[in-house]
């Protein structure tokens, strides 16, 4: 699969078993497509490595743990992301 398609087959997948849904709710969040390009080739990366080692697409729970483990100790007192450094 090249870039990109990977993540699609993924979201079309999550969608088909009934783990995410297609439908928008306005949450007061930004996202943006900025963030949005940079999420969707590391998610492809994410999902090659379960592919791999596991063969067979990550789980949302799976995914979150990993994006908590990843993010929680830069997370400030007042629930923002400060980057190391």
């Amino acid at each position: 699969m090249v870039a990109g398609e990977c993540y699609l087959a993924y979201y079309a997948w999550l969608v088909e078993t009934g783990q995410i849904s297609t439908g928008f709710q306005d949450t007061g969040l930004y996202g943006g497509d900025g963030p949005a390009d940079v999420l969707g080739p590391a998610l492809d990366e994410i999902a090659r490595l379960y592919l791999d080692a596991w063969g067979r697409w990550p789980t949302m729970a799976e995914l979150q743990a990993c994006f908590n483990f990843v993010t929680n100790p830069f997370v400030d007192e007042s629930n923002y992301y400060i980057p190391p450094g």
